[in-house]
């Protein structure tokens, strides 16, 4: 589905149960298809996003907020990448509580500073920052649920590594 297509109304045409907004692709999104995939979790879909969704418009102008800040339960202080020379871990069960657990560590490279939660509830969290960062928020929104994860995972495997997208059975 491409941005284009969730502005014409595919989502309300197919009606899926689960939106995954897949890592620096999902950063540039028109206001159409922030209103439909805002729509579509009200109504009680899911979404999951990677790293900044909507944080420029289509046209590749960054907003004053992300175009699914509310969405995700998110704002931010200020707009800064962080980026280590190598992979870092990201507890991804900062509360044990949470519906959504996972087993092991997810392993990240890129994450947004600024980030910072509003109604959503960060539920993992990055580590051995000097300046604390949510790395997995989850959100109720609607009749729906958004997963934001703040990060970019990296790309080959160490024990015991879990795949991001495994989470979603979770949500």
């Amino acid at each position: 589905t491409t941005d284009e297509s969730v502005a014409q109304g595919a989502l309300q045409k197919r009606k899926p149960k689960l939106l995954v907004i897949t890592d620096v692709f999902g950063l540039a999104l028109s206001d159409a298809a922030c209103d439909a995939i805002r729509q579509f979790v009200q109504d009680g879909g899911t979404v999951v996003a990677m790293l900044s969704p909507a944080l420029f418009d289509d046209k590749g102008r960054l907003r004053e907020n992300g175009g699914l800040d509310d969405v995700f339960g998110v704002t931010r202080d200020r707009i800064e990448f962080g980026k280590r020379p190598s992979d870092y871990l990201v507890n991804p069960n900062k509360n044990p509580d949470s519906r959504l657990f996972v087993p092991g560590w997810l392993m990240a490279e890129f994450f947004e500073k600024g980030l910072k939660t509003t109604s959503g509830k960060a539920v993992g969290e990055h580590i051995f920052l000097k300046e604390p960062a949510p790395a997995l928020i989850l959100n109720d929104f609607g009749n729906g649920q958004a997963l934001l994860l703040n990060m970019l995972e990296t790309q080959y495997y160490r024990y015991p590594y879990v795949d991001a997208l495994k989470m979603t059975r979770a949500v």
